[in-house]
């Protein structure tokens, strides 16, 4: 998926929740840590994120990045 010439990567729920769980946080902490509004993430599970959202995201849960993103068969 393609934006203004930037590749859209959809985040894995599954794999972002499952996180969550471990260090007891809400999608706004998420957000707040990773410096980001709680609707990019949730955007992100439908519409993608740019690579950089997705580092955001990947440092605040303290993965790698391709842990969250969903992989396109």
């Amino acid at each position: 998926m393609k934006t203004e010439g930037r590749m859209k990567m959809k985040l894995n729920r599954q794999a972002i929740d499952l996180r969550r769980a471990q260090q007891c946080i809400s999608i706004a902490m998420l957000a707040r840590r990773a410096g980001i509004s709680a609707s990019s993430i949730n955007n992100g599970y439908k519409k993608g994120v740019t690579a950089v959202v997705a580092g955001k995201i990947a440092r605040a849960l303290e993965v790698d990045p391709e842990e969250i993103i969903l992989k396109e068969e």
